[in-house]
Protein backbone atom coordinates (compact mmCIF):
# COMPACT_ATOMS: atom_id res chain seq x y z
CA UNK A 1 0.00 0.00 0.00
CA UNK A 2 1.39 3.37 -0.73
CA UNK A 3 1.92 6.18 1.43
CA UNK A 4 -0.18 9.33 1.30
CA UNK A 5 1.63 12.31 0.93
CA UNK A 6 0.26 15.52 2.90
CA UNK A 7 -1.03 17.80 0.26
CA UNK A 8 -3.31 14.19 -0.90
CA UNK A 9 -4.28 13.76 2.83
CA UNK A 10 -5.75 17.32 2.78
CA UNK A 11 -7.73 16.86 -0.23
CA UNK A 12 -9.06 13.02 0.87
CA UNK A 13 -10.05 15.18 4.36
CA UNK A 14 -11.40 18.20 2.40
CA UNK A 15 -13.42 15.62 0.02
CA UNK A 16 -14.53 13.77 3.22
CA UNK A 17 -15.63 16.98 4.50
CA UNK A 18 -17.97 17.60 1.62
CA UNK A 19 -19.04 14.02 1.59
CA UNK A 20 -20.42 14.54 5.35
CA UNK A 21 -22.26 18.04 4.27
CA UNK A 22 -24.13 16.05 2.05
CA UNK A 23 -24.79 13.34 4.80
CA UNK A 24 -26.05 15.97 7.04
CA UNK A 25 -28.57 17.32 4.42
CA UNK A 26 -29.76 14.12 3.76
CA UNK A 27 -30.34 13.43 7.62
CA UNK A 28 -31.39 16.94 8.63
CA UNK A 29 -34.29 16.94 5.85
CA UNK A 30 -35.13 13.51 5.68
CA UNK A 31 -34.11 12.92 2.22
CA UNK A 32 -34.07 9.31 2.35
CA UNK A 33 -33.54 6.33 4.85
CA UNK A 34 -29.91 6.32 5.91
CA UNK A 35 -29.84 2.89 5.09
CA UNK A 36 -29.15 4.32 1.43
CA UNK A 37 -26.96 6.88 1.98
CA UNK A 38 -23.74 4.47 0.73
CA UNK A 39 -25.49 4.43 -2.44
CA UNK A 40 -26.49 7.94 -2.72
CA UNK A 41 -22.50 8.83 -1.97
CA UNK A 42 -21.28 6.21 -4.90
CA UNK A 43 -23.76 7.99 -7.25
CA UNK A 44 -23.25 11.80 -6.33
CA UNK A 45 -19.28 11.18 -5.66
CA UNK A 46 -18.70 8.19 -8.05
CA UNK A 47 -16.77 6.47 -5.12
CA UNK A 48 -16.15 2.84 -4.74
CA UNK A 49 -18.71 0.73 -2.10
CA UNK A 50 -15.99 0.25 0.05
CA UNK A 51 -14.80 4.02 -0.14
CA UNK A 52 -18.76 4.90 0.38
CA UNK A 53 -19.05 2.27 3.30
CA UNK A 54 -16.36 3.75 5.19
CA UNK A 55 -17.37 7.28 4.69
CA UNK A 56 -20.46 6.68 6.06
CA UNK A 57 -19.36 4.93 8.73
CA UNK A 58 -16.88 7.41 9.64
CA UNK A 59 -20.11 9.96 9.42
CA UNK A 60 -22.25 7.64 11.88
CA UNK A 61 -19.26 7.69 14.55
CA UNK A 62 -19.37 11.34 14.69
CA UNK A 63 -23.01 11.82 14.87
CA UNK A 64 -22.98 9.54 17.69
CA UNK A 65 -20.03 11.18 19.26
CA UNK A 66 -21.68 14.47 19.48
CA UNK A 67 -25.07 12.94 20.92
CA UNK A 68 -22.94 11.75 23.87
CA UNK A 69 -21.42 15.27 23.94
CA UNK A 70 -24.74 16.70 24.20
CA UNK A 71 -24.28 17.91 20.68
CA UNK A 72 -26.73 17.19 17.69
Amino acid sequence: MREINKKEKVMEDKYKEVMFEYLDMMQQEGYANMYTAPMELRQKFGISRNESDEVVAAWVKQFVEEIANGGA
